[in-house]
């Protein structure tokens, strides 16, 4: 029980950097991109144009609600929101 505390806390106040790679989850969908839970609490988002090597017309169309996926982080942006990528993680 207290290792899952101590892990948690971890996740909560580490600084996670550009390249680093995570499995998450697709917790919501939305036309321009999914935001993957890749931390307890914590969440990114993957740009449409940043999901599939070949152009998607919907994010549907690849992702579900619930699916594990792979990504790599592409830094912050300006908010200091995750930026992800799929399509780079193979790359890495």
């Amino acid at each position: 029980m207290m290792d899952k505390a101590v892990e948690y806390i971890k996740t909560i106040v580490t600084d996670y950097q550009e390249g680093q790679i995570f499995q998450g989850i697709v917790v919501s969908i939305k036309e321009f991109g999914a935001f993957i839970e890749f931390a307890p609490g914590k969440e990114g988002m993957v740009h449409i144009s940043k999901i599939a090597r070949e152009r998607i017309n919907r994010v549907e169309d690849v992702l579900t609600l619930g699916d594990k996926v792979t990504v790599v982080c592409l830094g912050k942006d300006k908010m200091g929101r995750m930026s992800f990528s799929m399509k780079d993680v193979a790359q890495k």
